[in-house]
């Protein structure tokens, strides 16, 4: 885990069922720092932020390894921001 302190906040809000929204962990941990900490370019991570279904599993997991918890955690978060896919008519 990364020594940051912000991160170990994270994780306690994260753990005792504080953060309820995804985006709500970056008023802890700055998106600048996160993406720094994960080699991520900013604006990449930030356009991802923004729209959390662009995430990889290797996002997920790299960002649970930085604060601490298993990566279902964060998946519980993002999964509320992800728009349902459209089916088509006639499929």
């Amino acid at each position: 885990m990364a020594t940051d302190t912000r991160y170990t906040a994270a994780q306690a809000m994260i753990t005792g069922g504080k953060l309820k929204a995804f985006k709500d962990l970056f008023e802890i941990v700055p998106k600048t720092v996160m993406a720094e900490d994960l080699g991520q370019n900013y604006r990449t991570f930030a356009q991802k932020v923004t729209a959390p279904g662009k995430f990889t599993m290797a996002d997920v997991a790299g960002m649970g390894r930085l604060i601490g918890v298993e990566p279902s955690k964060l998946v519980d978060l993002i999964i509320p921001d992800v728009p349902m896919p459209r089916h088509r008519k006639g499929s």
